[in-house]
């Protein structure tokens, strides 16, 4: 698995405290569809199937909280 950006790590963190796509985008100063293509592409990196599965391998990981 290639290295998250910190941005990367950043949405991840968001959704793992149960923040919406328009929530996390409001917290980061970005659209919600910037929001979803930075999910896409972590699920991508990661090889998840979801950002719930991403998120549950980043926590296993040491990744995110």
């Amino acid at each position: 698995m290639r290295k998250l950006s910190a941005r990367e790590i950043n949405v991840l963190q968001c959704a793992a405290d149960g923040l919406t796509r328009i929530e996390t985008g409001r917290k980061l100063f970005v659209s919600d569809s910037t929001v979803q293509k930075h999910r896409l592409h972590i699920c991508d990196l990661m090889r998840a199937r979801n950002t719930v599965q991403a998120v549950a391998m980043a926590i296993r990981q040491g990744i995110i909280e």
